[in-house]
C-alpha cells in the first residue's frame, strides 16, 4: 500500500519544519519588482536640485504620503521643474510610488 510522504496518520502535514515555512513566507512577502518611468521633460535646465515625494502602500489597502509633483518640487527646493520621473516598487506586503523632479 502506497502512503503519500506528506500524509501521516490520516492527516496532511504541510511542513515538518515550521522555520522553513516561515522563511519561505517571508521571502515571498518581501519580494517584488520595480518600474521607473520618465513622465515629463521640459525646456527648463536640469540644474542641481532634486526633490522626492513618496506614497507607501500596505497590503494594497492603506496608502500614506503624497507623491505629487508639487510636493516633490517643494521638498527639493525646485522652482522650475526640468524632469519628472516616477519609480514604483511593489511587494506582497508593502509597495511604494515615488515622484522625482529635477530643476533649478
Amino acid at each position: 500500500m502506497f502512503i503519500h510522504p506528506h500524509i501521516q496518520g490520516g492527516r496532511a502535514v504541510c511542513f515538518k519544519r515550521p522555520i522553513t515555512a516561515l522563511v519561505i513566507g517571508l521571502t515571498l512577502s518581501l519580494s517584488g519588482c520595480g518600474i521607473t518611468t520618465i513622465v515629463d521633460v521640459t525646456d527648463n535646465p536640469v540644474g542641481h536640485r532634486q526633490g522626492k515625494a513618496c506614497v507607501t502602500n500596505l497590503l494594497g489597502l492603506i496608502a500614506t504620503g503624497d507623491a505629487s509633483v508639487s510636493t516633490a518640487a517643494r521638498n527639493g527646493g525646485v522652482t522650475k521643474v526640468a524632469t519628472v520621473d516616477t519609480v514604483m516598487k511593489g511587494g506582497f506586503l508593502v509597495g511604494s510610488y515615488c515622484t522625482y523632479v529635477t530643476g533649478t
